[in-house]
């Protein structure tokens, strides 16, 4: 019984999903840049590795690598990390492409997956657009945590 009220509201939610529009993706791509530059201001001049730090003691540093700049785009990877049994796990890892001259930020890939849920009943009606939205969005959510954590970069001097 209770199997079939989750597969008739998995079914309802599918059948009622609100279509994400082109200027719906672009709005949250433009928000996410605004929201990275905030966090990382001087992003454009960044090279290799970074680490951030909270005044929050609880808070996890923050890392970034600069994967491959150009003049107008730079892939990086954020991410915390955590040990754990004398490994390092990283949650969230996120790949973002960042376009510096139409100022846009697109999340590529979460913990090296493409899309968050993949045991989804309904991943393979899933759209391009909404894969993109679901994972934009959760950078979204990250971005605004991270905002509150206040983070410090450190120079090279304080790693």
């Amino acid at each position: 019984m209770y199997l079939k009220h989750y597969q008739d509201s998995i079914t309802k939610l599918y059948q009622n999903k609100v279509r994400i529009d082109p200027d719906q993706i672009d709005y949250l791509l433009n928000k996410n840049y605004r929201s990275l530059l905030v966090l990382v201001p001087n992003l454009s001049y960044l090279s290799h590795y970074h680490l951030a730090k909270s005044n929050n003691s609880q808070t996890p540093d923050l890392h970034l690598w600069i994967e491959q700049k150009s003049r107008y785009t730079s892939i990086i990877t954020l991410s915390h990390q955590f040990f754990a049994q004398d490994k390092i796990i990283k949650r969230p890892d996120i790949q973002i492409k960042v376009y510096f001259d139409v100022q846009l930020v697109e999340a590529t890939s979460a913990c090296d997956e493409q899309m968050i849920n993949t045991q989804h009943p309904y991943l393979n009606h899933c759209d391009d657009r909404s894969l993109k939205w679901e994972l934009n969005t959760l950078l979204e959510k990250w971005l605004d945590y991270c905002q509150s954590q206040q983070y410090q970069w450190l120079v090279d001097d304080e790693r």
